[in-house]
C-alpha cells in the first residue's frame, strides 16, 4: 500500500517541481536572449547620420570661440561615412577636397570669366558640350536649399575630365542652391595685383550646382554657376522655382505644371573662360572624384528673388573654401588652357597653351 505522506509535503514537492521548472524555463530563455544579443552584436549596425549644420564657430561666454559641434570643420565626427570631410581641416594646400579657390591669372591670356566666341563649340580636349531640354519640374527641399529633381534626356559631356582623350557624358541628376556661393570669384586680369588681393574676400550671393552623374562608373560631374543679385527685373529661367518655394515641405517631392529648362541656366555663359578641375562633394560625406566646372561669369537675378529664396532659407549653407590641386582655365576654342598649382603664396602657371589639334 502507498504510503500516505502529508498534505503540506505535497504542496512543497509540487511547489519545488514546478520551480525547478520555471528555473529550467528561464534558464533557457536567458540563455536564447544571451545567443540572440551575441548575434545582433556580430551584425553591422545601421548608422543613421547626424543632422550637420554650416555654423563654422561657437561662443562661450567668455567671448572665446569653438568649432561648432556639427559645423564643417566636425562634419567627419559625425557620422563613420562621412571621414573625408576631415580633408578639409588637415590638407592646407592641394588636394582634391572642395570648394576650392583660384587666386590666379595672367595678363597675357584670357582669364576665367571673360568672353571667347566659339568656346562652346569647342571639341578637342578640354571642352565641355551641353545637351539639355525642358523638362517638367519637380522639386524637393530639406533644411538648407531646394533641389529641382531632373529628368528626360539632359546631358553634360566632358572631353578631357582627368585625362586627355578621356570622353564621358553625364546625366543630370537634380541642381540646387547654396547662399553665398560655395566657390570665391576666380581672380581675373582686371583684379588689383598687389599682394594685398585676396581672392577669399569676393564671394556671389548665390551658386547653383547642377548635378551630373555617369551611368557607368558612378563618378559625378557638377557644373557650377555663380548667381547675383543685382538684376533689375526677375530672371524669368529661375521663377518658376523661387515662385513656388512657399508650396514645399521638408522631404516631400511634389512636381508642378510648370516646365523648365536646365539650358537657360547657362546659355549665356558658355562662351566665358571656365575653370576646371577636381574636387569632391562639399556636403557630407565629402566624396573626392568630383569634377568641377566652375563656369565664367555670373548669372543675374532680383533683389525680389534673392529675397524670396532667403525668407525660406535664411541660414547660409557654404561649405568653407580651400586651394585646390591640379586646375585649368578653359580660355581658348582652339588651344589648350592654362593649368596650374598651388604654391604657398598663389597660383604659378604650369602648363600654359597646350596645344591639341583639332
Amino acid at each position: 500500500m502507498p504510503v500516505n505522506k502529508p498534505v503540506g509535503d505535497n504542496v512543497r514537492i509540487s511547489a519545488v517541481r514546478k520551480s525547478t521548472q520555471c528555473n529550467t524555463a528561464w534558464t533557457k530563455r536567458s540563455a536564447l536572449f544571451v545567443t540572440l544579443a551575441g548575434a545582433l552584436s556580430l551584425m553591422p549596425s545601421a548608422v543613421v547620420p547626424q543632422e550637420f549644420v554650416y555654423d563654422e564657430f561657437k561662443k562661450r561666454p567668455d567671448g572665446s570661440g569653438y568649432y561648432h559641434e556639427k559645423g564643417p570643420y566636425k562634419w567627419w565626427t559625425l557620422s563613420p561615412d562621412w571621414l573625408h570631410c576631415k580633408d578639409i581641416e588637415t590638407t592646407q594646400r592641394g588636394g582634391s577636397q572642395s570648394p576650392a579657390y583660384f587666386n590666379f591669372t595672367e595678363s597675357n591670356t584670357v582669364s576665367w570669366g571673360e568672353r571667347v566666341p566659339g568656346l562652346s563649340a569647342r571639341t578637342a580636349n578640354p571642352s565641355t558640350r551641353f545637351s539639355y531640354s525642358s523638362m517638367p519640374l519637380k522639386m524637393t527641399r530639406d533644411q538648407h536649399t531646394v533641389e529641382v529633381v531632373a529628368s528626360g534626356d539632359n546631358t553634360l559631356t566632358i572631353n578631357g575630365t582627368h585625362a586627355v582623350g578621356n570622353v564621358t557624358s553625364y546625366r543630370l541628376m537634380q541642381f540646387h542652391f547654396h547662399h553665398p556661393s560655395e566657390h570665391f570669384k576666380p581672380r581675373q586680369r582686371s583684379d588689383p595685383l598687389d599682394q594685398y588681393y585676396d581672392v577669399r574676400k569676393h564671394k556671389f550671393d548665390m551658386e547653383l550646382h547642377l548635378v551630373h552623374k555617369d551611368d557607368v562608373s558612378g563618378e559625378l560631374a557638377v557644373l557650377a554657376v555663380f548667381i547675383k543679385a543685382d538684376g533689375a527685373t526677375d530672371n524669368p529661367a529661375l521663377e518658376p522655382i523661387f515662385a513656388n518655394l512657399a508650396n514645399l515641405e521638408i522631404g516631400k517631392e511634389k512636381e508642378f505644371n510648370l516646365t523648365i529648362n536646365p539650358d537657360d541656366l547657362v546659355r549665356e555663359l558658355r562662351d566665358n573662360a571656365y575653370i576646371r578641375y577636381r574636387g569632391s562633394k562639399t556636403t557630407p560625406p565629402c566624396s573626392p572624384g568630383v569634377n568641377w566646372t566652375l563656369m565664367g561669369g555670373a548669372l543675374s537675378i532680383s533683389p525680389r528673388q534673392f529675397t524670396a529664396y532667403k525668407l525660406t532659407f535664411p541660414d547660409p549653407n557654404a561649405r568653407p573654401s580651400r586651394p585646390p590641386g591640379d586646375w585649368m582655365v578653359v580660355n581658348s576654342p582652339t588651344l589648350g588652357s592654362n593649368w596650374g598649382f598651388y604654391l604657398y603664396s598663389g597660383f604659378v602657371p604650369l602648363q600654359p597653351w597646350v596645344f591639341l589639334p583639332e
